[in-house]
């Protein structure tokens, strides 16, 4: 009879070893792999980066093949495909294996398929043990492959009374350096920026990570404005424009968003202006809320929701994460679709 608390311990492993190679690993998932004897773990191994070998491939390669009897636990469902590299349910050996746990099934219909394979191979397989943190782990992934759009994170920065800025648009800066340099960090692991052109004129901001890491690919929805002489056009940005869009703000946000699936971007971070955020939160497509908020007021100026709701209103929220930085608030919402 299986252990399940060991079960359960041995897959925590898995997932705090897939946790080593983010984000070195996009746009694949990061995947963690432990090998157990029975009485102890034999090997350990995860996924370090983009065309590297997978977790268990890693994890096999420091494992004494002589072993019998064993049982692998892998935070995602083996790859049955060749690719960069190898297929990893071809690497799992029923005359070393008799059972394998995985956390959850690959919703990649390119790389899945292993499960029926390796079952057939005579080996036991169990799947769904701590689905929920698998997913959680690997969320833009499954959004990505699922509802076949990037995984939107909405960020805005305001005062104490809700104003992202003032009347005339002017909003350098509302957070302290500190919020900044953290927003900088969310950018470098986001495939994509977007902004609308109010935003694009106003800040003529430069929407990079200010070297922490890669630079997210610039996306503008531009009102058919001469935005050329604005620093994020120097970086051939992605452009929507009126040839593009119609008058229907959510009908827009879809068609963006399913161009930017087609053009693999995973993930996408929405940073204004309160129009354009507006529409996401209106059209209910987004993921998560980052609301950073300093301790100042305006009084009158730019709220960041325009348009009419109600307090009745459910928008599926949950805080996640809020820290102090300096004297400003980060608080981090994720949503529920459902």
């Amino acid at each position: 009879m299986n252990n399940l608390a060991l079960d359960k311990e041995l897959m925590f492993k898995a997932i705090e070893e897939a946790k080593r190679g983010i984000p070195h690993v996009y746009p694949n998932p990061a995947v963690g792999c432990v090998i157990h004897d029975g009485g102890k773990i034999l090997s350990t191994g995860y996924h370090k980066m983009f065309g590297g070998n997978h977790a268990e491939h890693d994890a096999l390669q420091k494992l004494d093949k002589s072993a019998r009897g064993l049982t692998m636990y892998v935070s995602l469902e083996p790859c049955a495909h060749v690719g960069k590299t190898v297929a990893c349910s071809d690497l799992i050996d029923p005359e070393i294996f008799k059972r394998i746990v995985i956390a959850e099934k690959d919703p990649n219909k390119k790389a899945s398929g292993s499960i029926e394979k390796i079952k057939r191979s005579g080996i036991e397989v169990e799947v769904g043990l701590l689905k929920e943190e698998a997913r959680a782990l690997n969320k833009r992934f499954y959004v990505f492959h699922e509802q076949k759009r990037p995984y939107v994170i909405l960020k805005y920065a305001s005062t104490l009374d809700g104003f992202v800025a003032e009347n005339d648009g002017y909003s350098k800066w509302i957070t302290n350096e500190k919020s900044r340099k953290e927003n900088h960090y969310t950018r470098s692991i986001c495939d994509a920026i977007l902004v609308g052109s109010n935003t694009a004129r106003l800040d003529n901001p430069n929407l990079g990570s200010h070297g922490l890491a890669k630079d997210p690919k610039i996306v503008v929805i531009n009102n058919d404005e001469d935005l050329s002489s604005l620093n994020l056009f120097k970086k051939e940005p992605i452009v929507y424009s009126s040839k593009d869009l119609t008058d229907n703000y959510e009908k827009n946000i879809s068609f963006i968003l399913n161009d930017l699936y087609k053009k693999n971007i995973q993930s996408l971070l929405v940073e204004g202006g309160a129009k354009t955020i507006s529409g996401f939160i209106n059209s209910g497509v987004f993921d998560e809320l980052h609301c950073y908020i300093a301790p100042k007021f305006l009084g009158e100026g730019l709220n960041i929701f325009q348009g009419k709701s109600s307090i009745k209103k459910n928008y599926g929220l949950k805080i996640v994460d809020a820290k102090i930085i300096g004297d400003d608030v980060k608080i981090i919402y994720t949503r529920n679709a459902n």
